[in-house]
């Protein structure tokens, strides 16, 4: 109570104003950013600050915890920085709706946590509304599927980049042959050019062939490629 019947020259009002101010202090300091813009006052007493704080939450108490129930259905792990802040916002927000006289039970408040997972954590979401566990449990089981999502996640990213690094077959490795052809007397330049020749096993028996034999001309597969049609005067 304010001491209206002492004066401030009574030594009695300076005890009593220095015990206000210091629970006007601890009243601030529980307090909000906005709430306490809208209560911090120069010249209020401890008692004035009670009374304004009391008007702000129970005359618009239905109001209020209108908008705290919205707030808390669409709070999701998406919508927060980490899990931590996830579970953190959702238990400051149940606090809030109990100061409005809306209970927010322990079960509720796990249901709600599961509500607001993203879909990867399916499977442990159903695990956790079929066995119904604690706050404190139901935290535990989202915190390690947490943990099995992120380390596969680096996995998988790992993979990939072993495969993007791994040297792709350079021109320097590839034969420099035509279709892998590798004949004893083959030169590429000549074939190039159009005046090389294929000589498969010499002048030994059946393969050496003369052009009388062949009418004048080479057999067709000795001749795919080389660009002339005659082959007597390089053979």
């Amino acid at each position: 109570m304010e001491p209206t019947h002492l004066k401030k020259s009574d030594p009695k009002f300076t005890a009593w104003s220095k015990l206000d101010a210091l629970i006007l202090q601890w009243i601030y300091s529980t307090l909000s950013d906005v709430l306490l813009a809208r209560v911090l006052d120069t010249d209020i007493t401890a008692r004035a600050a009670s009374l304004k704080i009391q008007e702000i939450f129970v005359n618009n108490k239905h109001a209020r915890a209108v908008t705290l129930e919205t707030k808390f259905i669409n709070t999701t792990l998406n919508s927060c920085s980490s899990f931590d802040d996830y579970c953190q916002t959702l238990m400051d927000i149940a606090e809030q709706l109990r100061d409005v006289d809306q209970l927010v039970n322990d079960s509720r408040l796990v249901i709600q946590m599961v509500r607001g997972l993203p879909i990867e954590y399916d499977t442990i979401a159903a695990i956790i509304n079929q066995n119904k566990p604690t706050w404190e449990v139901a935290r535990s089981m989202i915190e390690d599927e947490e943990s099995r999502i992120s380390a596969r996640s680096n996995n998988s990213r790992d993979t990939v980049l072993l495969h993007s690094t791994t040297p792709a077959q350079t021109d320097s490795t590839r034969s420099p042959y035509p279709n892998g052809y590798r004949g004893r007397n083959y030169d590429p330049a000549k074939a190039v050019r159009g005046r090389g020749s294929y000589r498969q096993g010499g002048r030994q028996g059946g393969n050496n062939r003369t052009p009388s034999s062949t009418g004048g001309r080479g057999p067709s597969s000795w001749n795919r490629g080389l660009g002339s049609n005659s082959w007597g005067a390089h053979y």
